[in-house]
Formats: C-alpha cells, structure tokens, sequence
C-alpha cells in the first residue's frame, strides 16, 4: 500500500517566487515614497521661497531701496555660501548662516513680519541671497536671487531652486 503524504504546504519555488514579487513591489514602493519626499521637499522650498521673494518686494517698496541696500550686502552668499561645501546642518554660526539671519532682520524691519521663522531649507541648509539688483552702473539689471542650495547641500550646483526677483529698473 502506498501512502502519501498531503500536508498543504509550499513548494521551495512558489515561496522563491512569491518573496521576488514581494521584493519587487517593495522596491517600487520604497522609489516612489522617496521621489515623493522630494517632491514634498521642493514645494515646502518654493513656498518658503516665495514667502521671501513677497516680504522682499513689500521692503523695496516700503524703504524706496535695492534689496542690497536694505541688508546692507550686495551678495551674502558670495564666500559665505558658495564654495563653502555642504551647508546641510551647519551651526547657525557659520558665515552663510549668520548672513542669511542678519538678511532676513533686516528685511523684517522694513515692516514685513512673517518670515522670521524661515531659516532653512527641507535639507537644513540655510536659504541665500545674491542681492546684486542695482549693484553696478554699468549692467542696472543685474537681478536679484533668492535660492535653497537643494538636495545636495551646496550652494551654487545644478540641483540649487532658485527664485528670482523682478528687476527694480524698468528697462530691463
């Protein structure tokens, strides 16, 4: 007499099988939550962005003078922020820091409250400014940025969001 056993199990191959569509799936899933981070990250950046880019134009407006004028620098980025390395998570004491704070003080002082609490990017590095609208006689449209050093934490690379502002000159 032949006896067989019939326990309802699993083969080795249906278990091979079904752990690599499980893999599979995971790793679709997993790229996906990571370009929606991104995503996430970047309309956080532009809003904050365009918060800035609001409370500057109200204080050229509101004081009569460049943006330069106002912060009293012509480009706190320049040697603060770019080639500076990665600005992720550098203390509020480093000089692209402490400049983009100094910024945002005396833009809030033209009137504009709301952007105090703007101090970083989604990555943690600070916001920049190239305040350079006005700067020199000879190229009056020059145009001011205001940028996130985007996901790689260096200022001035390919992957920066910018926001430029509308030149004061007419003309341009």
């Amino acid at each position: 007499m032949n006896k067989r056993w019939n326990l309802g199990g699993f083969t080795l191959v249906e278990l091979i099988v079904v752990i690599g569509i499980i893999g599979i799936l995971a790793t679709l899933g997993i790229g996906s939550y990571t370009n929606i981070q991104k995503k996430a990250r970047e309309t956080k950046i532009l809003s904050d962005l365009g918060e800035i880019k609001k409370a500057i134009e109200s204080a050229r407006i509101t004081s009569g003078k460049t943006l330069g004028q106002i912060t009293g620098n012509y480009c706190s980025a320049c040697s603060a922020c770019w080639g500076a390395g990665d600005l992720r998570n550098v203390p509020n004491s480093h000089l692209c820091a402490v400049r983009w704070l100094n910024a945002v003080t005396k833009i809030s002082a033209q009137g504009f409250i709301g952007i105090e609490d703007i101090r970083r990017d989604s990555w943690g590095s600070p916001y920049w400014l190239d305040e350079n609208d006005g700067e020199w006689v000879a190229n009056i449209c020059r145009i001011d940025n205001i940028a996130s050093a985007g996901p790689d934490g260096i200022a001035s690379t390919a992957d920066d969001i910018y926001i430029r502002l509308k030149p004061i000159s007419s003309g341009c």
